[in-house]
């Protein structure tokens, strides 16, 4: 019955799971593979979509109000296939969750860029004021919309209520690096580094070498 949906093959083995495996005799669970079809989800995207977490959900309503809620923030098909991990399928019945989408707009941070911002570091945080007075901080670094959704990483997000984060990011403007070349700059090494006074002593011997 999973070749009906385009799952066959290599794909096969990666659908499978274990939460998966032991629902293959529920009709709720082949209900709601019939229902992803309605959001554009089959096939490979089927395949990638299928977590631990969702599969648990198939039968839920909350799950599925969940799904039609997150198209009007423009996160649908292939986007919806991005955007859904076990963090994000848990807290679909979270109404921070949900508050939490509509500020990050405020930020520019919507439609496709919000699928690529959400990572499992931010949708956890989403009901946390220090990462929402972090978010704002951040916009006195010159960095917001799309720069922001670039910037923010785990590494990054973990630490918007860390002094020493934001103590990095404003000696860095001390070698020139802000706005978009701090965003840039920025990968998860760096942000991890930023308490390190090896790294910022590797920061002035590469002034030597004029970098």
């Amino acid at each position: 019955r999973l070749g009906d949906f385009g799952v066959s093959g290599e794909g096969l083995i990666t659908f499978m799971s274990n939460s998966v495996a032991s629902r293959l005799g529920d009709d709720e669970f082949w209900a709601g593979l019939s229902r992803l079809g309605e959001f554009g989800i089959s096939g490979d995207g089927l395949i990638t979509f299928m977590s631990d977490s969702v599969a648990s959900r198939m039968g839920d309503d909350e799950f599925w109000v969940g799904l039609s809620r997150l198209g009007e923030f423009g996160i649908s098909g292939d986007g919806l296939v991005a955007f859904m991990g076990n963090s994000v399928a848990t807290r679909l019945g979270d109404e921070t969750f949900w508050a939490g989408l509509s500020r990050l707009g405020d930020f520019g941070v919507s439609g496709e860029g919000l699928i690529t911002f959400m990572s499992n570091s931010v949708a956890s945080r989403l009901g946390d004021d220090e990462f929402w007075a972090g978010l704002s901080r951040l916009g006195e670094f010159g960095i917001s919309g799309d720069g922001l959704i670039t910037f923010m990483s785990d590494s990054v997000a973990s630490r918007m209520g860390d002094d020493e984060f934001w103590v990095g990011l404003s000696r860095l403007g001390e070698f020139g690096i802000s706005g978009d070349g701090l965003v840039a700059f920025m990968g998860n090494s760096v942000a991890t580094r930023l308490g390190d006074e090896t790294f910022w002593a590797g920061l002035s011997r590469l002034g030597d070498f004029g970098v």
